[in-house]
């Protein structure tokens, strides 16, 4: 499980939601679950992920942390 930092509610479950648009599943922890400030999305690898998706994935998500970090 990899947690990326990205503050705020909303800026979090946009980042979620538009990551799975792509077809990648992420999950946006946001608060009360987390100390409001420490919101994240929670990405988990699976053993048989080939490496041509994960670099689709982790291109995906670089993307998106531009935008919402």
């Amino acid at each position: 499980i990899v947690p990326i930092a990205i503050k705020g509610n909303q800026r979090v479950m946009a980042a979620a939601n538009e990551l799975e648009d792509k077809g990648i599943m992420v999950h946006g922890i946001r608060s009360p679950t987390v100390k409001a400030g420490t919101e994240r999305l929670r990405v988990s690898l699976k053993s048989n992920i080939s490496i041509s998706e994960l670099k689709s994935g982790g291109l995906a998500i670089l993307d998106v942390l531009n935008r919402y970090s």
